[in-house]
């Protein structure tokens, strides 16, 4: 576990992202024009609306290299730690830095970003173990995330915390589902199905990889998209730099 003076510098303007429920919201249109339309409101809601607590349009995402730890966690866990990690990296690959190490190493110590694998009856005392407003919630999620970020919005620290009582395949699907969410794609949404932040009702899709669309748009915002960035300018990025079309 941190130490009490980085997990008291953490709850500092920590924000939670948690699998909320939401109503469907489109179907996919056949025409082109409409798709592209589509796809940019899609990249509008996962990059600028979080699922819950902040309500700030800021783009967010880390601009430090990334270096992640599972600070505990069974074979099992650990191995989808793993999956979830070469993923993203690959995603990420010469665009960003993006390390995993070992817990109880050098690099371990002063990673920023962390998961942890806990019994849903513990999740309050956690919660408030951060200095958290209100503890986790004990029901109703299989995994949230928590970034902070400075002034400029770039994030600088995160948690990840996953249940222990999931099964493989909601394993492999939450744990990278909320990595991919706490690079910085802040929201789900229901307009791709095929999407690993896809949800909606009680739809969450179980996708156990990222589409191909997951992965161009974490290379767009990374590539394209600064910090802090407000939805008017994330508009004319989409143009100047999205290629539409991708499945």
């Amino acid at each position: 576990m941190m130490n009490r003076s980085t997990l008291a510098a953490l709850a500092i303007t920590l924000f939670l992202t948690a699998c909320a429920s939401k109503p469907p919201t489109a179907t996919v249109p056949h025409d082109f024009s409409a798709q592209k339309w589509l796809e940019a409101r899609w990249i509008m809601e996962v990059l600028t609306l979080g699922e819950s607590g902040d309500r700030r349009l800021n783009v967010a995402r880390w601009t430090k290299p990334v270096v992640m730890v599972a600070n505990n966690g069974t074979e099992a866990q650990l191995s989808a730690v793993q999956q979830a990690f070469e993923e993203v990296r690959t995603a990420l690959d010469g665009v960003h830095p993006f390390t995993l190490v070992t817990n109880g190493t050098h690099l371990a110590k002063t990673a920023p970003l962390r998961v942890y694998f806990a019994p849903l009856k513990e999740w309050p005392t956690m919660g408030k173990s951060w200095g958290l407003p209100a503890p986790l919630p004990d029901k109703g999620l299989d995994g949230v995330h928590f970034v902070r970020w400075n002034e400029n919005v770039e994030i600088e620290a995160g948690i990840i915390v996953i249940a222990d009582e999931l099964d493989p395949k909601k394993l492999q699907h939450t744990m990278l589902e909320e990595l991919y969410q706490a690079m910085g794609i802040r929201n789900d949404s229901g307009f791709f199905r095929d999407s690993i932040v896809y949800e909606s009702g009680g739809d969450t899709g179980g996708q156990l990889h990222l589409s191909e669309r997951d992965k161009k748009l974490i290379r767009f915002l990374y590539q394209h998209v600064p910090p802090g960035t407000l939805p008017g300018e994330l508009a004319r990025l989409i143009d100047e730099h999205w290629v539409y079309g991708a499945k």
